[in-house]
């Protein structure tokens, strides 16, 4: 599994200001096209990741990002690949 594949590096407020969702778009479909949405999945590092914003925010960046995908690879991106990668409940 490759980890933080949308980590902001730069923390400084500039860094910060440039790691929107706009800007993680092409990491993230990047990904996406090279492994395929059965080998994807989404997490974050909450609650540190709170020091950047809420986790609805994080969540809703991520959904935007991939919301024109056909909702079979949302439904892998977000919970089928944790579910079978590490034997989790789903919702």
């Amino acid at each position: 599994m490759l980890n933080h594949a949308g980590l902001p590096a730069d923390r400084s407020p500039e860094g910060l200001a440039g790691w929107r969702v706009a800007d993680q778009a092409r990491v993230v479909l990047d990904a996406i096209a090279i492994f395929g949405a059965r080998r994807c999945m989404f997490a974050s590092n909450f609650p540190v990741d709170g020091l950047v914003g809420s986790y609805a925010t994080i969540m809703n960046g991520w959904r935007a990002i991939v919301a024109h995908l056909p909702a079979a690879d949302q439904r892998a991106l977000f919970w089928e690949n944790a579910h079978r990668a590490y034997r989790i409940d789903g919702p």
